[in-house]
């Protein structure tokens, strides 16, 4: 399997997380005639859901199939991708959260982390981040989003 279609099968596993937990969301299209130019210009990233909190807000999300780095307990994170969505986050004031699975934990695990968290606490390499599990909020299949909520708070 490619990681074109890693990718999707795991947004795919995350829209049924959504689903089988009733969290309203909006997944966003990622054709490039449905990114507007001004975007392309300032160089930012498009993320793949819009998660909806009642009385709340919203928080957008960039579900990606990865696994943990094998020699350490860390995850590493695209540095070029991560500044463009810090780039985006600091200038629209948004909530911009990675969400990491994959098929070795059979996407029962979902591993959340801001965006600026990521540019905070990872060490910079050349081409990535190299970011401790300890930083991530885990969230089993089945806690739905209590559990990120709850810790969600240690964020702001």
């Amino acid at each position: 399997m490619n990681i074109k279609d890693k990718e999707r099968l795991a947004e795919s596993k995350f829209k049924d997380w959504l689903n089988e937990n009733k969290i309203p969301f909006w997944y966003i299209h990622q054709e490039p005639d449905t990114f507007a130019i001004a975007f392309k210009k300032d160089k930012v990233k498009r993320p793949d859901f819009m998660i909806l909190i009642p009385n709340i807000g919203f928080i957008l999300t960039d579900v990606e199939y990865k696994e943990p780095a094998r020699k350490y307990a860390e995850f590493q994170i695209n540095r070029e991708e991560t500044l463009k969505y810090c780039k985006m986050q600091e200038k629209y004031r948004l909530n911009i959260w990675y969400v990491f699975s994959n098929e070795r934990n059979h996407f029962n695990i979902w591993y959340w982390i801001p965006v600026l968290k990521v540019r905070e606490t990872g060490e910079e390499y050349d081409d990535y981040f190299a970011v401790p599990m300890e930083n991530f909020v885990i969230v089993s299949k089945n806690q739905g989003m209590d559990r990120l909520f709850a810790e969600m708070l240690k964020f702001i």
